[in-house]
């Protein structure tokens, strides 16, 4: 090694050198052995990649040649514009219903491959050998597809499906079939998948004439195209088309199955009782079967809303659970999948028999999803299946559909397809005439009326889970068993350690707080309030955090009216009534714990000042049921784990207000004169001297909560046309504006939940009022992410504001919130003074909280309330799609 080395040392300036002048000398040759600089200029542009799939899709056509053989002959042309120097294309082969072994590929203009790999996936990469300039191109590309023609009950089916990724234009696609052969049945489908199970098809129309099918599209193909030809089986070769699908699946790993058969049994409490039964082929008797289990059940459905399809997903703990066979002798049953064994080596027949709950929809329509068969297979030639429904059941409320679906850990749905079935009493007794092949297997979901069916009970659930444990985690339960009998022996002294971390918890809410400050913030707010002092402030918010937390979790935000804004406080008081009213839930939280409170920045507006705080905390924090007694909520609190949070406080007051000891809002104090009025927290107006206690006008109050993660430093920006009024001597600021359509648009989501605008009626305009329409169905989980004011402009004598509210919501409890904006239309009209500022809005002469029935007199001091607030009213609720 040292001598060669050396040897090459000495050589090296000779070998590079050599290699200098070849390279200039020798003209380049692509991998196919041709001179691509023969004939044609070098391109002063480099090739970014020889073949590419960045190209524009023109137009696309293809024709079928069915071949006696199994095997199916295709040839297909591509229309492209290309912006780039390139020789071809790479086009993705899609979802397909089979794997297909592809050869005799070709190209008319010179190269054509097809290739697979995990990285790079299934695709054809074809085009010129040169390299070609940017333009439209027309490509031909030609092959042999086996795998298309699979076994089909009596007959035999064509199976393809298209998706070039893109949109082209497709005119026509043409099936030619051997001579004198007509199609049993077509089908041609746009396949639009949604998730997981779930697609929508649009049909296709198509011709027959003579042996020749032409499916018409004339269209752009957005989705993938999807065709099934039923043929007779004499028109194929059994043996040569059986050869074919043995190559293609004999590196898998699965049994071939001659028949699979299961018996289902549905009870009243939507437990299932199911037997399966696995005919294997005889070459593969000795093999074992894999059935996948995942522990989360997730499927789709569509559903109306409004008139128009829409997908909804399903998720659920699907359990199995007392199975009667011990796993196989190479491993045992897992949470990820059940061992099978046949019953002897050399035996073709096995079975399986357990139970399942889980596989269902909660929600309407109720129905159970089924898979046949749940093994793995390379083929499976025939499926058949009784379903076994309640007595109470009535025959002609079921619906049953049967839906092919390809790959067990990621499938995509097909096809609903046809079965062969018959009803006896309340049995149904029904088969698949067609052959399974390549992982596919069947969804079966069966539509019932949700009337009469039950949860199974708690010691129903005891007993499936308990059996569950036994079949899956045999070890794991038994060692769980010996340790509940040690935890029952030592449970006094578990019981004092949990009092000593319960009370750990609460002392640590008396621990010092980290904090830090902007020293540049700090300064510009002294520049009108000398005597501020920041750690005084920074205390006082964090009192602030623990009496917002205190009143949320006793369900009554109104002892936290008085230092709050109206958009925090009716943020706060709705939200705790629409998951107590219509979620049936409360949210209760114990030993809340400032950490950290960092003052982060100052920001300015014309009439106001505002203080950004960065809250870092922790809490206990649960949900229980409305219904939950208080022994209940103890219990509830006492199990659950501390997690944390960070907020960002925003606090806000006028400019020119001057820090004042002696008139604290948050010790109960008027902020104007310093009295302490014995109503304090039952009006949001002073006695003494009718100052309205959380305007803004003279102490802080906190403005904003907003979630770290959907906090904007950026924001608040000055909206289009504040500066043009402020010329005009009309004083509006952003910020108040802002909070005020906050207000409001939590009073729309309560009318809309609540279906009545009484929550509005002094707060919108009659215009609003008149048209309201209430859409329920879409408020659980609300929470606001972003108000921001869009623009202000005069109009009528009065001012508009355009405010765009960024939220989400659920459709019903448990369901994946989804992302909405809506853009608010507010108005202040001529002669509104807007005097309340950031207070809530209450009784013009006591200043009482306003009730919520529309009711004429004040309940506090009876005097007549105001018919409209003399604010911003809401004018208009537009969604931004």
């Amino acid at each position: 090694m040292k001598f060669c080395f050396r040897s090459f040392q000495g050589a090296a300036p000779a070998v590079l050198a050599f290699l200098l002048v070849s390279s200039v000398i020798v003209p380049p040759h692509d991998a196919h052995g041709h001179d691509e600089s023969a004939g044609k200029p070098r391109s002063a542009r480099t090739i970014q990649k020889d073949y590419d799939n960045d190209y524009i899709f023109n137009s696309w056509s293809a024709v079928l040649t069915v071949e006696g053989s199994g095997s199916v002959e295709v040839a297909e042309t591509y229309d492209v514009t290309t912006d780039r120097i390139q020789r071809g294309i790479i086009r993705n082969m899609g979802d397909l219903y089979n794997s297909l072994l592809i050869y005799d590929v070709a190209c008319s203009q010179g190269y054509a491959v097809h290739e697979f790999s995990q990285s790079a996936g299934n695709r054809f990469t074809f085009g010129y050998y040169t390299e070609r300039a940017p333009g439209r191109h027309l490509f031909t590309l030609a092959y042999h597809a086996a795998g298309m023609i699979v076994p089909a009950g009596k007959g035999v089916r064509l199976q393809w499906r298209w998706n070039a990724e893109k949109n082209p234009n497709v005119d026509s696609i043409r099936i030619i079939l051997p001579g004198g052969v007509r199609p049993v049945r077509v089908s041609a489908v746009e396949a639009v998948n949604w998730s997981r199970y779930l697609q929508f098809e649009k049909e296709l129309q198509y011709t027959i004439t003579g042996n020749t099918i032409i499916v018409h599209v004339k269209r752009s193909l957005q989705h993938s195209l999807d065709i099934a030809v039923d043929l007779p089986a004499s028109v194929i070769d059994a043996r040569s088309m059986r050869e074919f699908l043995n190559q293609i699946t004999e590196r898998k790993e699965f049994s071939t199955l001659q028949e699979y058969r299961t018996a289902v049994s549905v009870h009243d409490d939507r437990t299932i009782e199911r037997k399966d039964a696995y005919l294997a082929a005889p070459d593969n008797a000795d093999r074992t079967m894999m059935m996948p289990y995942e522990k989360r059940f997730q499927t789709a459905y569509w559903t109306d809303q409004n008139r128009i399809n829409m997908p909804e997903s399903v998720y659920n703990t699907l359990i199995l659970y007392g199975l009667d066979r011990e796993p196989c002798k190479s491993g045992g049953n897992s949470g990820r999948g059940i061992c099978i064994p046949f019953r002897e080596a050399g035996t073709a027949r096995t079975e399986l028999r357990y139970g399942m709950w889980g596989n269902y929809n909660p929600n309407d329509p109720f129905f159970l999803d089924f898979r046949f068969p749940p093994a793995m297979a390379k083929m499976t030639e025939r499926v058949s299946f009784e379903i076994a429904l309640p007595a109470f059941v009535k025959r002609e409320e079921v619906r049953v559909a049967l839906y092919l679906v390809r790959g067990f850990n990621r499938g995509v749905q097909l096809r609903e397809v046809t079965y062969e079935g018959r009803w006896n009493g309340n049995r149904l007794v029904g088969a698949y005439p067609a052959c399974l092949y390549d992982e596919q297997y069947l969804l079966a979901r069966v539509f019932l009326p949700a009337a009469g069916f039950r949860d199974p009970g708690f010691l129903k659930k005891t007993e499936i889970y308990l059996s569950h444990f036994w079949c899956f985690y045999r070890n794991l339960f038994i060692a769980g068993l010996a340790f509940f009998a040690m935890l029952l022996a030592s449970a006094p002294a578990l019981i004092w350690l949990n009092k000593r971390r319960k009370n750990a918890v609460i002392a640590a809410a008396s621990v010092s707080v980290k904090t830090r400050i902007n020293e540049k913030a700090v300064s510009a707010v002294r520049a009108e309030d000398p005597v501020f002092v920041p750690e005084v402030f920074l205390d006082r918010a964090r009192i602030t955090a623990g009496k917002i937390q205190t009143a949320w979790s006793r369900g009554d935000m109104r002892p936290a009216r008085n230092f709050v804004s109206q958009g925090v406080y009716n943020r706060l008081r709705l939200r705790l009534g629409l998951m107590r009213e219509y979620e049936n839930m409360v949210n209760i939280m114990d030993a809340f714990t400032v950490r950290s409170i960092n003052l982060m920045k100052a920001s300015f507006s014309r009439s106001y000042e505002t203080l950004y705080l960065h809250i870092n905390a922790s809490v206990l924090d649960v949900m229980v049921s409305a219904a939950a007694t208080g022994e209940e909520r103890r219990r509830s609190l006492d199990r659950a784990r501390k997690s944390y949070f960070t907020e960002i406080y925003s606090f806000t007051r006028k400019r020119g207000a001057v820090t004042d000891a002696a008139k604290n809002l948050l010790a109960g104090h008027c902020p104007a004169c310093g009295s302490v009025p014995d109503s304090f927290d039952a009006s949001n107006r002073c006695t003494n001297c009718g100052a309205l206690c959380s305007s803004g006008e003279f102490d802080w109050v906190l403005s904003g909560i907003t979630q770290g993660g959907e906090w904007r430093p950026d924001l608040p920006k000055d909206a289009p046309g504040l500066a043009a009024l402020e010329s005009e001597g009309l004083h509006l600021d952003h910020w108040q504006i802002e909070d005020r359509a906050t207000c409001l648009f939590w009073q729309w989501v309560a009318a809309q939940a609540a279906g009545s605008a009484a929550l509005l009626a002094r707060d919108a305009t009659d215009n609003f009022l008149a048209g309201f329409t209430p859409v329920t169905g879409y408020f659980a989980e609300t929470s606001v992410s972003l108000v921001e004011l869009m623009e202000v402009a005069s109009v009528d004598g009065g001012v508009r504001a355009d405010v765009l509210v960024h939220w989400n919501a659920a459709r019903a409890r448990g369901k994946v919130p989804e992302h909405r904006e809506h853009r608010l239309t507010l108005v202040l009209p001529a002669g509104a003074t807007s005097l309340w500022g950031f207070a809530d809005h209450g009784c013009d002469s006591c200043g009482a909280p306003l009730p919520e029935s529309g009711g004429e007199t004040c309940p506090r001091c009876g005097s007549g309330l105001q018919r409209a607030n003399s604010d911003w009213l809401l004018n208009g609720v537009e969604e931004r799609k």
